[in-house]
């Protein structure tokens, strides 16, 4: 087992003690724009969402748990300093600005989703599960 194998395993046990109930599938959709395509579903006790999630064409395993969730809270966090689409498009180099607004939509549309999967009141100790990732 390499470093970031173990890593993944140490931030999915952490995971897991925070959510016991979690369930966690991939179902994998096609390539997009040289991207592997993947709809993930998160189930806690608090119910079930549906995530999109992306991956490049040189991975050739499906994401883990934590693959996802690493994203997950970043960009939740991303929320946290950008509070609007124009501040998206000036921190993160945002060209169009129709771009950011779909994109700011979907931070937020993520947020409320992880919100109410219960994610949100432990957010601090999976920032801190993530912070060396």
């Amino acid at each position: 087992m390499n470093r970031e194998n173990d890593y993944k395993t140490l931030a999915e046990s952490a995971i897991r003690v925070l959510f016991p109930q979690l369930k966690f599938t991939v179902t994998w959709i096609g390539f997009s724009n040289q991207q592997r395509r993947f709809r993930i579903w998160i189930t806690t006790d608090k119910g079930k969402r549906t995530f999109p999630f992306f991956q490049g064409s040189a991975h050739n395993e499906d994401p883990t748990l934590s693959d996802v969730l690493y994203c997950l809270v970043s960009d939740y966090n991303t929320l946290d300093y950008i509070s609007n689409p124009v501040e998206l498009m000036n921190e993160l180099g945002y060209d169009s600005r129709k771009e950011a607004v779909r994109t700011f939509k979907a931070l937020e549309e993520e947020k409320e989703k992880l919100d109410f999967l219960g994610f949100g009141d432990e957010i601090e100790k999976l920032s801190e599960i993530f912070q060396d990732y």
